[in-house]
Parts: structure tokens; C-alpha cells; sequence
């Protein structure tokens, strides 16, 4: 049996916290797909450095400029990137059980409507092209 999710809110989802779907789109937990998390840098006004774990987000670029979008706007230029030596080369280190983490937002059950729990997960890389 397919079950079908419109653009109507479907009336038996139940929410994980109060106003969860006044503020974001149903969609976002019936899809759940997976989101990079990483950490932007920033310093304040008081010269101190300020770090925050960020997903929903995505990364593109051309030759004249690479930048991070966040939720669906444009917010700047990313100007550095650092990464650790062990993680420069390859593939098992930066895509392994140690590299990049992945955010699985709670996916609603699609038949009864109730929350799950948001996830950690990592990469598996199955195959090469």
C-alpha cells in the first residue's frame, strides 16, 4: 500500500513539541531526508570566538566563490575551511564512522501520525563511481 502526503497538513500527525508544525512544514518529518551538521565560527563583538553546530543547510560554489546556503537564503562567503591532517586524504577517515555526522530529523510515523526522535548517523559508503 503507498501511502500519499500532501501539501494539506495531515490531521492525525502529532507533534513532538508544541507549535512544531506552525513553524516548520510537515514535510520536514515526512521525509526526514538526512542533513550535513557542521560548525560555523564566527567571533563577537567582545573578541571572543563563538562557535555553533548548524544543519539544514547546504554548500555550493563555482570558481569564483564557494558559499553556504541556509535555509534557502544565501548567507556568505565561506572564507576558510580546516581540517584535521588525518582527515585530508581519501575517503575512510572523512566519510567513515569518525567523519562527517548527519542530522536525521525525527521522521513522523506515516500511519499513526506519532513523532520519533531525531538522529546522529554517519556515513557508509557503499560503492565508487
Amino acid at each position: 500500500m503507498k501511502i500519499e502526503i500532501g501539501k494539506d497538513f495531515p490531521q492525525y500527525f502529532k507533534p513532538s513539541y508544541p507549535e512544531e508544525f506552525e513553524l516548520f512544514s510537515h514535510f520536514e518529518t515526512t521525509a526526514g531526508i538526512p542533513t550535513v551538521l557542521f560548525a560555523i565560527t564566527t567571533w563577537k563583538e567582545n573578541g571572543k570566538p563563538n562557535v555553533c553546530f548548524h544543519s539544514w543547510s547546504c554548500f555550493h560554489g563555482d570558481k569564483t566563490a564557494f558559499f553556504a546556503v541556509m535555509t534557502a537564503m544565501v548567507i556568505g562567503q565561506v572564507q576558510h575551511i580546516s581540517v584535521d591532517e588525518k582527515y585530508a586524504q581519501g575517503y575512510k577517515q572523512r566519510y567513515g564512522k569518525e567523519g562527517f555526522m548527519m542530522l536525521i530529523p525525527a521522521p513522523q510515523d506515516l500511519v499513526t501520525g506519532e513523532p520519533n526522535q531525531s538522529a546522529i548517523a554517519t556515513v557508509n559508503i557503499e560503492k565508487y563511481d
